[in-house]
């Protein structure tokens, strides 16, 4: 099983994942720590994208032999990513029907909260749009469930309880 956790940047999709992982019997893992440890890349800490279908192929492919080792993962990732130029690239259906995901857990949070986790993290602002990249994120999650039948589910500023609630409902529809 493969619960897909999207949302932008500081929305706290790594902190709800591992607090999950800790109490329960699931993998944890992040699209762009997968993507830094088998693609032999370097990530910067402005989550700025270079390279994003490389990037997917070796996704892809990292979570193929995860999948083959545990039964239920949660991955960590994004329906849209910033690229170099300062643009928003929404990722391809094809990524995510590779992907054969269970469900999907989109995390959202308003702007100023989302602002003040990632100067927190990162020690500066973000220096791109965080509204817009909100919206692209919520557009695209929205578009690729529908068209590929994944069931989604919405958390505004999740606790753990409620984001516990979600993964137990997407595993019994599954």
């Amino acid at each position: 099983m493969l619960i897909f956790v999207a949302g932008v940047h500081g929305v706290g999709k790594g902190y709800l994942c591992k607090k999950y992982s800790e109490e329960n019997d699931v993998n944890y893992q992040s699209a762009s720590q997968l993507i830094r440890n088998h693609g032999d890349i370097e990530i910067p800490l402005d989550k700025l994208a270079s390279n994003l279908d490389r990037n997917q192929l070796i996704l892809i492919s990292a979570l193929e032999s995860l999948l083959n080792k545990h039964k239920k993962i949660l991955l960590d990732g994004h329906f849209c990513l910033l690229q170099k130029n300062g643009g928003i690239k929404s990722l391809d259906k094809s990524t995510f029907q590779s992907l054969c995901i269970d469900g999907v857990i989109l995390l959202e949070n308003d702007s100023e909260t989302i602002i003040k986790r990632i100067i927190e993290r990162d020690g500066a602002a973000p220096s791109y749009d965080i509204d817009a990249l909100i919206k692209f994120e919520r557009e695209n999650a929205f578009s690729i469930c529908q068209d590929l039948n994944i069931p989604i589910k919405i958390l505004s500023s999740s606790t753990i309880e409620e984001f516990t609630r979600c993964v137990n409902e997407i595993e019994r529809k599954r």
